[in-house]
């Protein structure tokens, strides 16, 4: 899901809360979105947030909308305390279950009349001629009964594949609980908080976020370092966390390389701070020796590997 969408599903949510005046107000449609909302991976939520280019508008809302929506559940607690999905569950069915019973007492009179109606051939059966015309016109009457009772047998088995159906349709309603909700909420609201102390760090950092996926690929992608998620690489390279990055054996040179080339796509007033700080962190000798190759007929295909990243790079932001 778009985050558009998810602070759109969000932002549905808090205005069907804030409407509930009482606990009859409480509907599917509302439980439905909020159990939509709980169902939604906030892992993705906060990757979908970090590739947003204008991610400060996106963690506004939710810095808005996740409050509110929390004060009016709180405000109204009284309300919501009392609400229990299995009466809005039986709500829901007791329609179904109405026109099951009527349509059950629609049948009882075609069913009464036919066994009525085949008893009694069976006892004339013993004492009258089967071609007589009283048995011919039982057996006339017998089979009409049949094809009445089929008529409505038939119905009633319409009508409760519609109730079995709305039955086990609803069914999912019984676990609802609004304590899941404030949970996703607590726990969406923490990640939008790391994000924007990290969001106001990156922009005295980096020059753009497409600049830090770069690194990605320089760095992560091409081996220079082991292997770690794209969101914890995030909050490291960006100093926002404690560096935990761990490099690959034999690597120094071409890290001291791309440091040296990523530095550029640091803020001027940050550029040699960032640049010291992994510099140390990595524990790389000889850094100044090993920053450039100045003859390209001396680079590897390590180094040649990250100058390709770095020209893809300025090719996207021309395209």
């Amino acid at each position: 899901m778009k985050t558009t969408e998810h602070l759109a599903l969000l932002q549905k949510i808090k205005t069907n809360l804030n409407s509930i005046k009482e606990v009859d107000d409480i509907g599917k449609e509302l439980l439905d979105d909020i159990i939509n909302f709980c169902e939604i991976d906030e892992n993705l939520v906060y990757e979908n947030l970090l590739n947003q280019e204008n991610r400060a508008l996106y963690l506004k809302e939710y810095q808005a909308l996740i409050p509110e929506s929390k004060n009016i559940l709180a405000n109204h607690k009284f309300i919501f305390d009392k609400f229990l999905a299995r009466n809005l569950f039986n709500k829901l069915i007791r329609p179904y279950q109405f026109k099951w019973d009527f349509a059950y007492k629609e049948l009882r009179e075609p069913s009464d009349k036919k066994d009525e109606l085949n008893n009694r051939l069976d006892s004339w059966g013993y004492n009258n001629d089967k071609n007589s015309d009283d048995i011919i016109r039982l057996t006339k009457d017998l089979d009409f009964a049949k094809q009445e009772y089929d008529i409505f047998k038939k119905k009633l088995e319409i009508i409760e594949d519609e109730k079995n159906e709305a039955f086990n349709g609803n069914l999912y309603l019984l676990s609802f609980s609004f304590k899941a909700f404030i949970n996703k909420l607590n726990v969406i609201e923490s990640n939008v908080s790391r994000l924007t102390e990290s969001n106001d760090f990156f922009q005295n950092v980096f020059k753009n976020e497409k600049a830090i996926l770069l690194a990605f690929s320089v760095f992560v992608k091409n081996n220079l370092l082991k292997e770690i998620p794209y969101l914890d690489f995030y909050n490291q390279i960006t100093l926002s966390k404690t560096l935990t990055l761990e490099k690959n054996k034999s690597k120094d040179k071409y890290i001291a390389y791309a440091i040296n080339k990523l530095k550029d796509f640091i803020i001027e007033s940050e550029k040699e701070i960032w640049e010291n700080k992994l510099v140390q962190y990595f524990n790389i000798k000889d850094y100044e020796k090993k920053k450039t190759v100045n003859i390209d007929d001396s680079k590897t295909e390590e180094h040649k590997k990250i100058d390709f990243e770095i020209e893809q790079y300025f090719e996207i932001l021309k395209s």
